[in-house]
């Protein structure tokens, strides 16, 4: 009896060694037969650097319109020269303009070689994080040996296999590095604040500083009776800038072969001149298909500064919506974003949400009611994959350093 067991224990150990040994071949054959044909595809490498201003604003403990024109001048100067140092840069634009870099950074002590030293220490951290991000990112998305390595003090350097024809194209592996994923939600201005705002930058770009709209604006029949190239002379913002008038909001709307001339409009000093500190007018992520196949996107007028931000989001899961049949994200808060979320909704019932994601928004519904539960829901994605793609950099959080891509080439696959 007893040898009996012995022996049945024996065989069992054998049975379950040789299931493991199995499992183990058998993944092993996996990986190699997986590396073999990785190898057999084309690799994209993308090489990212820090927004260094993006970021230094991010880190400022206030923006006033003095600090808003200091980086002005810092990104005008770089988009000339961009292999200048940038902090070398913000510290000679503060001293020639007399201003203590600890106004807006650091404790009141501070001298300006300490605080660029520190904010030079922040970004090198913040970038040693992105790595984890991104690393994170491209294993959530799928990717089998990703190659991500550091290139001097602000760039990475990525290198990914994609495959044209299916999963990991190029642009979407381009949208899966260089999102922030920094999750915003604004308040939308009341139409007749925003109305007024355009109309003081159609009399800035149109030369005519001192028009009084309410009075002298030109009449139904005068547009009317303009041609095309009159009507922009006159109004050079509203001619690229189309606004509904049957409309209860101020939304305009942009023709996508004018995106670039709005932004353009829109970065001039003499309208940023105009534009209230606190209100920033932003762009929808996407165009929206009209009539006849036009493509708009929309321009809102929003707060410039978030009602609520940052690290908030715990779950992020896309879907189709069974009532529309469009793609959605739903996502999740934490307690203290969840608390946040119902006592901003419950303050502003009846306005608007501006829903943004990097700097663009994705949906603008109206608050009908408190919001408790720390749920709410992102909208605008052309189609499920894309939404897929939002969940997977939603899911991994944002980048604390901001990434552009600077350059992009593609390597061909091993014969």
């Amino acid at each position: 009896m007893k040898y009996t067991r012995r022996k049945i224990l024996f065989i069992s150990f054998g049975v379950i060694f040789s299931l493991v040994l199995i499992v183990f071949l058998f993944n092993y054959a996996i990986n190699v037969y997986t590396h073999y044909r990785m190898q057999k595809l084309p690799h994209i490498r993308v090489i990212l650097e820090v927004n260094i201003p993006q970021f230094l604003e991010s880190l400022a403990k206030n923006r006033d319109e003095t600090y808003h024109s200091i980086m002005g001048e810092v990104k005008a100067e770089l988009k000339i020269n961009q292999n200048q140092n940038v902090f070398q840069l913000v510290q000679k634009k503060f001293f020639t303009k007399q201003i203590a870099m600890s106004k807006y950074y650091g404790n009141v002590q501070d001298s300006d070689d300490n605080i660029i030293a520190s904010l030079m220490n922040k970004t090198t951290k913040a970038l040693e994080r992105d790595v984890e991000v991104i690393r994170n990112r491209v294993d959530q998305y799928g990717v089998f040996e990703p190659e991500i390595q550091k290139q001097g003090n602000w760039q990475l350097i990525v290198t990914l296999p994609f495959d044209s024809s299916g999963k990991n194209t190029e642009e979407e592996v381009k949208q899966l590095l260089r999102g922030n994923a920094l999750l915003e939600f604004r308040i939308v201005k009341d139409p007749e604040l925003a109305i007024t705002i355009m109309q003081k930058i159609d009399s800035v770009l149109a030369g005519d500083i001192g028009r009084d709209f309410s009075a002298s604006g030109s009449t139904e029949n005068e547009i009317t009776e303009m041609t095309e190239e009159e009507f922009a002379k006159v109004h050079p913002f509203f001619s690229v800038a189309l606004i509904n008038p049957q409309s209860t909001t101020a939304d305009a709307y942009i023709k996508e072969d004018k995106r670039d001339k709005i932004e353009i409009m829109l970065n001039k000093l003499d309208v940023q001149s105009v534009i209230p500190v606190n209100i920033e007018f932003v762009l929808s992520a996407k165009p929206i298909r009209f009539q006849e196949g036009k493509r708009l996107y929309i321009l809102y007028c929003v707060n410039k500064f978030p009602e609520l931000s940052g690290g908030i989001i715990t779950d992020a899961e896309a879907n189709i919506d069974p009532n529309t049949s469009s793609p959605i994200i739903n996502i999740e808060m934490n307690s203290e974003g969840a608390k946040e979320w119902a006592r901003i909704t419950g303050a502003n019932i009846g306005k608007r949400m501006a829903i943004m994601l990097d700097g663009f928004v994705y949906t603008a519904p109206i608050i009908r009611s408190k919001i408790t539960g720390g749920r709410s829901q992102i909208e605008g994605m052309e189609n499920l994959a894309e939404a897929k793609l939002l969940e997977i950099i939603l899911k991994a959080g944002a980048l604390p350093a901001p990434l552009e891509i600077i350059s992009q080439e593609i390597i061909e696959a091993n014969k």
